[in-house]
């Protein structure tokens, strides 16, 4: 039997590489699209059953050649941006996003989309629902609900301390899966972990735009957060 294919942009950036690492030990042929190949450890150790093929998502012709040499079943897109900038942040969110749909729609893959985001992010792009409704788009979204602007109220704890959080928390709890209801899509609010994949099956089974609602671990700092505290610090440092 053939193995599916899948194929994950930005594949050898941190969330890139990691969800690889996943589809990789489900086995599926996973190939890894990105403008520059480095070591991950992690994703050395299984480096006979991945592929990896350098261009720019920008390249959708490129990209589109690939779904049609490798048949691929489903793109995982985890592209950023890699300079700091305006340009560059919609070049990544916008634009790239933009070319990975057309991608799908010429190779003719009517498949299900997925959106992946924070609580802070809805807050920014939830009335896309409306839209989602009013032009039938079956989207799933997934909510990583943690109560807070994630990003800023880590960098804020880093730096300033814990009793310095001021205007980086939300309602603990919030309910944008009621929002996306009242707009006319599927909602589901979920608590455990186990019952993410069920309610993802009855989201994709709604046929309706809809929001998977997931109450998270607010206590852990994501790794590119991390990473960007410590860039900061070598700044201040002059170096």
């Amino acid at each position: 039997m053939e193995k599916k294919s899948v194929l994950v942009t930005g594949g050898m950036g941190f969330v890139g590489a990691n969800i690889a690492l996943k589809f990789i030990e489900e086995g599926y042929q996973t190939i890894l699209y990105d403008i520059t190949q480095h070591e991950v450890d992690f994703l050395e150790e299984e480096k006979e059953r991945w592929r990896f093929v350098k261009g720019d998502v920008d390249d959708w012709r490129k990209v589109l050649e690939i779904v049609k040499e490798y048949r691929v079943e489903g793109i995982v897109h985890c592209v950023l941006p890699i300079a700091s900038g305006s340009m560059e942040m919609t070049k990544a969110n916008f634009d790239a996003c933009y070319d990975v749909l057309e991608v799908c729609r010429l190779a003719n893959r009517d498949k299900q989309v997925f959106l992946y985001y924070g609580d802070g992010t809805f807050g920014l792009n939830g009335m896309e629902f409306d839209t989602f409704v009013r032009h039938n788009l079956p989207i799933v979204s997934v909510i990583s609900n943690d109560s807070a602007w994630g990003m800023v109220k880590h960098m804020h704890r880093m730096w300033y301390g814990e009793d310095r959080l001021t205007g980086t928390l939300l309602k603990t709890g919030q309910r944008y899966d009621k929002v996306v209801e009242a707009l006319g899509g599927y909602g589901e609010y979920v608590i455990r972990i186990e019952d993410i994949k069920p309610a993802l099956a009855r989201a994709v089974a709604s046929r309706l735009p809809a929001c998977i609602n997931v109450e998270v671990d607010p206590k852990p700092a994501h790794p590119v957060t991390m990473a960007l505290d410590r860039h900061m610090g070598l700044l201040a440092l002059g170096q």
